[in-house]
């Protein structure tokens, strides 16, 4: 595969002084325009796609490269929307043909992360087109849809160690922005009949279809009247004026994703919302992806997807801005380090 054409202002770059605007273009569409040349080299090596190994390895190197010129743009969160959209009107031929990415890039539901890409992320669905599946894998090897499936599966263990020390009380969790709750379907699946029935589910999400999904897949083990669910838009339930929720105090509230796109003052605000249907005892289970994480450029560059990044630290103060004493906080992370897991405890 041919080398970087502007490699010269890549190492500049990457050595922190920041590219000018008009820099940035020209890395932006150098990038684009090589990685459509390494991909057309890639399409004849390969027979048209026809040898799955050696495509997914150069579709891999390809990607790889453009990745590590468009970091060093230091173009980040939405002001490279414009340089993203050259990007796409220059290799959009080639990084359409990858369904994972390219909805995460059209958000067919509105908002990035919807529960239909989740599931596939999860179940680590694929493309069954040569070419598309080369591009859904780089998808699928990135830190956070590998983090993801971390993440599932800690709040399962979470929620099967608090349910299984319950004794014979009932367990009620509420889950804010449930998507397609695989999380609450493992658990479910994991635990002995006589626990199930002691078990209720509140499922609070935006998108009707994900509440759809989850009830599915929950209701093939559990009763109609233990699952409860509620359409709301999730950002405006701590304000003032937002959609009123009347629900029961939850032995445990979780919430997956939704910090990652609010703001230090927005998620102290919802923070302290999720807190206050904690009964007595009850825990909060929060999660925020990390500052370091790598498959930023991925997100931003290829699919448009802005997230609030924090680490510990952060995230740790933002619970202190909510009002919440620090004895009763503690911040763990997923194996890979990039899943930070937020618990609050109410005395």
């Amino acid at each position: 595969m041919s080398g970087n054409s502007d490699y010269g202002r890549v190492e500049r770059g990457a050595r922190g002084e920041q590219p000018t605007v008009h820099e940035i273009v020209s890395m932006t569409r150098n990038a684009a325009e090589q990685l459509v040349v390494d991909l057309d080299q890639a399409q004849q090596l390969t027979s048209n796609w026809t040898d799955d190994p050696l495509t997914n390895r150069l579709v891999h190197q390809a990607l790889r490269q453009c990745l590590q010129t468009l970091s060093a743009t230091q173009c980040w969160g939405e002001s490279n929307l414009m340089p993203s959209a050259d990007l796409w009107r220059i290799a959009g031929g080639y990084l359409a043909q990858g369904p994972l990415q390219l909805r995460s890039r059209r958000k067919p539901r509105g908002h990035p992360g919807d529960y239909e890409l989740l599931t596939r992320i999860i179940q680590r669905t694929s493309s069954s087109q040569s070419l598309g599946a080369a591009l859904d894998a780089c998808f699928l090897g990135q830190a956070v849809p590998l983090a993801l499936g971390n993440k599932i599966d800690l709040i399962t263990e979470e929620l099967l160690h608090r349910c299984l020390n319950a004794g014979k009380k009932f367990t009620h969790i509420i889950s804010f922005g449930c998507g397609p709750a695989i999380e609450l379907e493992q658990l479910v699946s994991l635990m002995p009949r006589a626990f199930q029935k002691r078990l209720r589910l509140t499922l609070v999400d935006v998108d009707p279809g994900a509440l759809v999904s989850a009830q599915h897949r929950l209701r093939k083990t559990l009763s109609n009247k233990q699952i409860e669910t509620h359409c709301e838009n999730l950002f405006r339930l701590p304000e003032p004026s937002g959609p009123t929720l009347s629900l029961s105090p939850a032995d445990v509230v979780i919430s997956n994703e939704m910090l990652n796109y609010l703001t230090d003052t927005q998620a102290a605000e919802m923070l302290a919302f999720l807190g206050g249907h904690l009964s007595r005892g009850g825990e909060m289970l929060v999660s925020n992806f990390a500052a370091h994480l790598p498959s930023r450029a991925y997100l931003e560059w290829i699919g448009n997807w802005y997230l609030n990044y924090r680490d510990a630290s952060a995230l740790s103060r933002v619970a202190t801005l909510a009002g919440y004493d620090e004895d009763r906080v503690s911040v763990t992370w997923e194996p890979l380090g990039v899943g930070l897991f937020l618990k609050v405890r109410k005395p």
